[in-house]
């Protein structure tokens, strides 16, 4: 990794996608390390795979902040790999409220009650492809928990959720 890195010093600004899974054989915060030897400042379109739990993505969020060409926001997240929720909240509000870029597709594919996020931030409204898992108990966790959703991204032109509480998993697809 380093050895990359060091070539990526002279043309970091070349750099329009990143895909990274966070763990490498023994070194885990791939992402981390790679946001903290540098700024890609053209990035278009960033993915991460299975974040560590104990990585530490501050840089990263504030680099995420800033981009203003970001097109596309993944973040695949199995099960096993679960991210503390102080963590998930950063993310998603960092991204769901990004306004300085053209991202237009989001998913966040990790387990999250964003029953909060889609009531209370200010969020980007030129998203027009999101996909999200919804978790919470059934009294929170539910169809009616995207309806807010619905009203706010009025340019959204895909929506996938999927709906999930401790035992039963729903999947609503298309728009």
């Amino acid at each position: 990794m380093k050895y990359l890195s060091s070539h990526l010093i002279h043309h970091v600004d070349q750099v329009i996608s990143v895909s990274l899974e966070d763990q490498l054989r023994d070194y885990s915060s791939v992402i981390s390390f790679f946001f903290n030897q540098h700024i890609f400042i053209n990035l278009r379109s960033c993915k991460f795979y299975s974040i560590s739990p104990s990585s530490r993505l501050n840089r990263v969020i504030r680099q995420l902040k800033i981009l203003t060409k970001l097109e596309l926001f993944q973040i695949i997240q199995p099960r096993s790999m679960s991210l503390s929720d102080p963590l998930k909240r950063k993310l998603s509000k960092t991204i769901l409220k990004h306004k300085l870029s053209n991202l237009h597709m989001v998913d966040l594919a990790f387990q999250y009650d964003y029953q909060y996020l889609t009531n209370t931030i200010s969020i980007n409204h030129s998203l027009t492809s999101l996909y999200m898992i919804l978790h919470g108990t059934s009294t929170y966790c539910s169809i009616y928990g995207i309806l807010p959703i619905l009203h706010n991204y009025r340019a959204l032109r895909q929506l996938r959720v999927r709906i999930a509480n401790s035992r039963i998993f729903y999947i609503n697809q298309g728009m």
